[in-house]
Parts: C-alpha cells; structure tokens; sequence
C-alpha cells in the first residue's frame, strides 16, 4: 500500500470530520451538516458520503476527499493537510522516516501531479454526469432498464460521454481546459486519443454510459458502456479481418462493449505521456467493503452498483475474475469477511462461472 492509500485508509473521512467540528445527521447514505466557510441557513449544506469517502458543499462548491476537507477546515495548503493526517494516524510523513531533500521533492513532485490527475478524472466525472440532462433517454436507461435510483446515479457520478464525430473538438477537451489547473495537462488523463501533446483531443469514450472508480473520495479510473448513441467506426467496433467494423449475422455493428480507461505505457508513443498513477489498480467499490462482515463481488459495472443502491457492501473487477496479480490485494480487502457471495453472469460459454469458481477456490484457500 502505497503512503496516499494508507493516509486515506487511517482517516476515515466522517470520523475526521467529527474531530474537526462537523455537525452532520444521517440522510439515508449520506451526512448533511454546516459549511465552515460560511453560515448555512438550514445546516445541510455540507454532505459527506461515506461510501466514496467524499464530500460536498451545495453553497460554496467546496468538494474533495479527506485531504480536501482538513484544508478547509484547517486553512492549511496541501502540504500542511498531508502532515495534519499523518501525525493524526501516527505514520511517517511520504511513508519513511528520513528522506533526502531529493527524495523529498520527488515524493512531492510525485504526490502533485496524483492530485492532479484524480482531480481532474474526478471534474471529469461531474462534466459527464451533467450531460445526463441532455439525453433524457440514457437517464431513463440507468433508472428503467437497470433499475438504478436517482440517488446512487447522483451520488456516484454516473455520466454520459456525447457522440462526438471523428475530428471534432472535443467539448470535455474545452471544459478541462477552461480550468487552470489543468489547462495544457490533458494528455496526463487518459481520456483523450492524440498526437501531439497540445492536442487536439479526440475523446477516448464516445456515446458511453460512464462509471467511475471512486477511491478516497476522488475518481481513479473509469470504464465506459457502448450505447444505441455510440458512433459505428473502427475505434468503438471490433474489427474484422480487411480492419473494417465487424457486423454480426444481423449485419448489425459488433461493438466493443466496455471501453476502460487509457492507462500509462511507457512502450506506447501516445500513452507514455498519460500519467504513471493512471493504472487498472483498483476494483470498483474497494471504499463500500472496509468493515464489513458480509461483502459481494460483482462481475460487472452495472450489478455493482445495483448492489450497492440496495445497501450491499460490494466489490467488481469489471470483468469475469480476478487478475492472479490482484489476488493478494483482494484477499486484505475481504479479510474481515465472514461471507462472500460472488455473483457472476450466466452466459453461454459459461465465462462467468468459470471466473467465480476461480475466485473462490483463491479465497478457500488463502
């Protein structure tokens, strides 16, 4: 676990905002209470939920994780709300006792552009979750088809990502942009296709449902469903054998179903400029499980979230199973579990069965 991850997991974000002079109530999975930047009227400004590890002021727009909130509680920069936590949760600054002043500038240089990143995949998130007003009929799909609450699209920022025609600027390119802190930073995220690092931007999902990965209170990857509103071309379709959209006996497009998001590759000339700290390194919903002695694992996105609308503490590799290389990872998450239930599709080529009996022979047996 690196230092970040274990700074978040020592201080649960309701216990420290507790501790800072918070005054929430319960409001079905969330906290409402007082903004400390300014009075409140009816003292429900402030939201916190628990089960992202995130927070919100619906007046002053104040928004984050942990850290987030000690700065503004504390009025501390970044720097001071880090060294506030970790003399709360009794570890070492950066994870290490003594450092060179080397040492030190690479852990901060690094530790910045994390920041960076996860805020911007986190307004990413909100941009794509605003444009749900705007296509009615994927809002009607996320509540009617896969039985989601309007609560739990809110709360955990599910979106949509336009239909953009190849070559076009892209809109969520010109929202980033507009924001200084990541104006000329786009091609750390992920979410683009490009050539050249000032652009332009093509968007990496494109008429996609999106889910985000919520860790600590900011958003750390994505995955992406294909949609009737996904464009046909060679980038959301598999391919056939001449390289053109692959149809199906219907003569219909077969889409690439999920799209995850774009990670570092230092072999590939476009993605050794995306970010080291974007990688596949996190399972959906790791925040819902820290406790709990009951705890399901989902195959896909959208069972995911269903089981956590219903209240289930749960877990998804968005996929059939577990990579072997994230086994040792799933086993310190469930380790105060005194029941599992994995949950996996029921297909035809009975993939979804085969990746549940191997997960749970892992878990037997750890």
């Amino acid at each position: 676990m690196d230092f970040y991850s274990e700074l978040k997991s020592r201080n649960e974000i309701l216990s420290v905002a507790n501790g800072l002079g918070y005054n929430g109530t319960r409001s079905g999975t969330c906290y409402q209470g007082d903004c400390p930047r300014h009075p409140s009227a009816h003292g429900i400004c402030l939201v916190i939920w628990p089960k992202i590890q995130g927070f919100k002021c619906y007046h002053c727009g104040a928004s984050g994780d942990v850290i987030d909130l000690v700065m503004l509680y504390k009025k501390l920069d970044h720097k001071g709300a880090v060294k506030y936590l970790a003399d709360r949760a009794g570890i070492p600054l950066y994870g290490k006792k003594e450092l060179s002043p080397e040492e030190v500038a690479q852990r901060e240089a690094d530790a910045n552009e994390k920041v960076l990143v996860e805020n911007m995949l986190t307004e990413a998130a909100g941009w794509y979750h605003q444009q749900l007003k705007n296509y009615p009929k994927i809002l009607d799909h996320l509540r009617n088809h896969y039985g989601f609450s309007q609560e739990i699209i809110d709360e955990l920022k599910i979106g949509f990502a336009p239909p953009v025609q190849e070559g076009s600027d892209s809109p969520l390119a010109r929202h980033l942009n507009s924001i200084p802190e990541f104006q000329g930073k786009l091609y750390l995220s992920g979410l683009f296709v490009f050539k050249i690092l000032s652009g332009p931007y093509t968007d990496f999902f494109n008429g996609r449902i999106v889910f985000p990965y919520w860790k600590a209170g900011k958003v750390v990857y994505m995955t992406a469903r294909a949609t009737d509103l996904t464009p046909v071309n060679p980038h959301e379709c598999y391919p056939d054998k001449e390289g053109k959209v692959k149809l199906d006996d219907q003569g219909k497009p077969t889409f690439i179903k999920y799209k995850k998001l774009l990670t570092h590759n230092p072999e590939s000339p476009m993605r050794m400029s995306i970010s080291k700290f974007i990688q596949n390194e996190t399972f959906m919903g790791e925040d819902t499980i820290r406790g709990e002695k009951e705890v399901i694992i989902t195959e896909g996105a959208p069972d995911w979230v269903s089981a956590v609308d219903k209240g289930f503490a749960a877990i998804s590799p968005v996929t059939t199973r577990f990579r072997e290389e994230d086994h040792e990872k799933l086993a310190e998450l469930t380790a105060g579990a005194e029941s599992i239930y994995i949950i996996n599709d029921n297909e035809e080529n009975q993939a979804g069965r085969d990746g549940a009996l191997d997960t749970a022979q892992y878990l037997t047996q750890k």
